[in-house]
């Protein structure tokens, strides 16, 4: 009995290091592809966004949204959706305009990072990355430790940013 409880703990720990190691690589994978003049901090990229020179993206689920808030210059898009209609979202935020400059936050800069290169693919030509994320990265502090405005999430129609008259 002892054994076996040793062997699945074994396991167990195996198979936890096998997930990290594979995030690990996945994310210096994508980070590797990313070039410093991609990467925009949190503050110029609200302070840009207020100002109408990009779009301002949180890719984030619903759930992180509800719990931590929205970006208030921020157009809250999920990239966890089908991937056309995603697209078209951005699309939409950006006026139909694939050369606007787009900057894409997540909480810590991973998924960013990932989609950066596949919204290349996809035609947007300017796309931005707030690498530091919401809750901060080896990139800076974050929105929230910067004491960036956030919005309360409310649903699909708070969707859009809050932006200056």
């Amino acid at each position: 009995m002892l054994k076996s409880k040793s062997m699945i703990m074994l396991l167990g720990i195996a198979a936890f290091a096998v997930l990290v190691v594979g995030a690990w690589l996945w994310v210096n994978r994508y980070a590797a592809e990313a070039s410093p003049d991609t990467i925009v901090d949190a503050s110029t990229a609200h302070q840009r966004a207020r100002a109408g020179d990009i779009v301002l993206v949180d890719v984030r689920r619903p759930s992180e949204w509800q719990s931590s808030g929205v970006p208030e210059s921020g157009h809250a898009i999920t990239m966890h959706q089908d991937g056309a209609a995603f697209v078209e979202q951005l699309r939409r935020a950006a006026a139909g305009n694939a050369a606007r400059p787009i900057a894409l936050i997540c909480a810590t800069g991973g998924r960013t990072t990932w989609l950066l290169p596949q919204l290349k693919k996809a035609g947007f030509a300017n796309v931005l990355n707030v690498a530091e994320g919401m809750f901060g990265s080896g990139h800076g502090q974050g929105w929230l430790k910067r004491g960036l405005p956030v919005r309360r999430w409310q649903g699909p129609q708070s969707a859009a940013p809050v932006l200056a008259k």
